[in-house]
């Protein structure tokens, strides 16, 4: 009867460690499906917003004797209504972050402006 109980219990004891690892896998794999699915929109709308942008930045000084750009940020505005002179300035940079998060993020910055006024201005992260 002691060796009935024993076997039982190692083969439950194994059972609980089996369903414990495939808990484990189960969220971090959909943790990782959660994170490509939000840096996909993040790159749909990056790319949205791009396609309609103009005026982008930063430029080159000279850029005959020196076309590469050492930058570590994007700026570019977009119209948003011509009739109002409604604008959107976005500005998209490396920003270093010291955390559990990694040496560093990419963040957005939206200013509206309507004409010379700032309306509003707003920061995310996204990366």
């Amino acid at each position: 009867m002691l060796v009935a109980i024993m076997i039982s219990g190692t083969l439950l004891a194994a059972s609980v460690a089996a369903l414990n690892a495939t808990f484990r896998s189960y969220q971090a794999t959909t943790e990782q499906a959660s994170q490509q699915m939000v840096a996909r929109l993040v790159i749909n709308r990056l790319a949205g917003v791009i396609r309609t942008g103009d005026q982008f930045g930063p430029y080159p000084v000279n850029p005959v004797i020196q076309p590469v750009i050492q930058s570590d940020s994007l700026e570019f505005v977009t119209q948003l209504d011509p009739d109002s002179q409604r604008r959107q300035i976005w500005r998209i940079a490396k920003v270093e972050v010291l955390d559990d998060r990694g040496p560093f993020m990419m963040e957005a910055t939206v200013d509206t402006f309507e004409g010379a006024t700032l309306v509003n201005s707003a920061t995310r992260p996204l990366l």
